[in-house]
């Protein structure tokens, strides 16, 4: 697949992530860590610099098996993020893990789902991804609900994963074959 942007709606496109997105992203990932405790770290544990983020971006276009893509409101400002490493290594480079995120204020208007959806498009079109995993907190019922109703498949439970104020977490693990 080509880079490709899609209309999520008349205010929301998804597109690939550039180097000329650290700055905007390290805003956005301060701003969404800091509205839910389903990431894996906090808003204070996230410290990088725009020259590192830049860099951290570039296997992005290095890595044919790897996709970062951002949604962005029409004034460009990022309010969610998805991206997807595959294996390093020949014998699992055709699986990869995803992480998503999308701003509270736009949680439930479609675009979590059309980010996974431009995932999978991209994965059937490269042909060398067979398998996108991911793990969710087991109490993210609208996570679950939405990775379900893709197609994703609970394939096993990590307990003890997160460790919050005191109260562990476990996670689903879940997974969509890609024929």
């Amino acid at each position: 697949m080509n880079k490709m942007t899609i209309r999520v709606n008349e205010h929301i496109i998804i597109r690939e992530i550039t180097p000329n997105d650290a700055e905007s992203l390290i805003e956005y990932v301060k701003k969404v860590s800091g509205e839910t405790n389903f990431l894996t770290f906090s808003p204070d544990e996230f410290k990088t610099t725009v020259e590192k983020e830049k860099n951290a971006l570039k296997k992005y276009s290095v890595r044919d098996n790897c996709l970062a893509i951002i949604a962005v409101d029409n004034e460009n400002r990022v309010v969610g993020m998805l991206d997807f490493e595959g294996g390093a290594k020949s014998r699992t480079k055709h699986s990869g893990e995803f992480g998503i995120t999308v701003l509270k204020k736009y949680w439930g208007k479609g675009i979590g789902r059309s980010m996974i959806t431009y995932l999978i498009d991209w994965a059937r079109d490269l042909r060398t991804i067979r398998k996108i995993d991911l793990k969710v907190r087991s109490d993210n019922s609208r996570g679950i609900k939405l990775y379900k109703n893709i197609g994703f498949v609970v394939e096993g439970e990590i307990s003890r994963f997160f460790f919050i104020n005191g109260v562990f977490y476990s996670v689903l693990c879940m997974g969509l074959k890609i024929d």
